[in-house]
């Protein structure tokens, strides 16, 4: 009886640790052949992390553009986009590893947005309001999420080694940018 509960025990606490590394290293927890109940093996990986999420960063791709509205009453006008092209995720080479693997890593905990590129085609066409005695500023971007990542293996202890941070920038939409400034 002694012995069940304390196997019991030992089993709950396996369980716990690997929950708990599940949370803070998750390409370790889901990695091939790393479980609760696998031992890990030297050198295992190279594993991607997301240390920081620091936000949207806007590819210019058309303008910027400046409509001012000097007058008293509203104002509109249209844009049109047209340029043309792709837009790529770039990875930091210090950080040796695929694009595919970035976006998944993005995937996973950023957004489920993340792609490779995007591609942006001519004839986004839209129509703004301009406030009165304001400025208008108006960009086709790509918009891009701005990472910082940790690259690592992992020891006997599944703990990171050799770990490498570099930074990644992963498309993840095409649109409108604008904004308006008044005065």
């Amino acid at each position: 009886m002694r012995t069940r509960s304390r196997l019991l025990r030992t089993a709950a606490v396996a369980t716990l640790a690997a929950s708990a590394m599940a949370m803070f290293m998750p390409g370790i927890a889901n990695a091939s052949g790393i479980g609760p109940l696998n031992a890990c093996t030297p050198g295992d990986g190279p594993y991607l992390k997301v240390l920081s999420n620091l936000g949207t960063v806007y590819h210019v791709v058309y303008g910027p553009i400046v409509d001012d509205n000097g007058t008293s009453t509203l104002a509109s006008d249209e844009f049109t986009n047209t340029w043309s092209g792709t837009v790529s995720t770039t990875v930091a080479a210090s950080l040796e590893v695929k694009v595919s693997d970035v976006i998944s890593e993005a995937k996973a905990s950023v957004t489920a947005s993340a792609e490779a590129s995007q591609t942006v085609t001519t004839g986004h066409t839209t129509k703004y309001n301009i406030d009165p005695h304001s400025a208008l500023h108006v960009e086709y971007t790509v918009d891009q999420k701005e990472l910082i990542m940790d690259r690592y293996h992992v020891n006997a202890s599944c703990n990171p080694i050799d770990e490498v941070t570099g930074y990644a920038y992963v498309d993840y939409g095409v649109g409108w940018h604008t904004w308006e400034t008044a005065y």
